[in-house]
């Protein structure tokens, strides 16, 4: 299971920082999606996100805000608009980082895990 740790961000300019963290990013989802469904609050579709093929971006991006919104949903949280997001600007990356990491933060907290 991916430690939450590695999920605050990475520096799109470190090589392998990107791939870690969409590993790390994919486990913690996968871990999540088991949990809903040991706790019978749905059983969500698998969406493959790693690894990322990160010179199509808004593909990735779409199909990783369906997870967060089935996640999400299933869970009774609120989340926000995780597309669209420049990551070679650090102001705006570290915003994303922070917003997606709440994400994953929130529904670990609800599902006990």
């Amino acid at each position: 299971m991916a430690n939450l740790i590695n999920l605050i961000g990475f520096d799109p300019k470190m090589a392998g920082a990107a791939e870690d963290w969409a590993f790390n990013n994919d486990d913690d989802h996968t871990a999540i999606r088991d949990a809903i469904q040991a706790a019978s609050l749905g059983n969500l579709p698998v969406w493959q996100l790693w690894p990322v093929n990160w010179n199509d971006q808004a593909t990735f991006e779409l199909r990783h805000q369906s997870v967060h919104n089935e996640m999400n949903q299933a869970l009774g949280l609120a989340g926000a608009d995780l597309t669209g997001v420049d990551l070679t600007d650090p102001a705006k990356a570290e915003s994303w980082h922070q917003q997606h990491f709440s994400e994953h933060q929130a529904a670990r907290a609800k599902l006990g895990i």
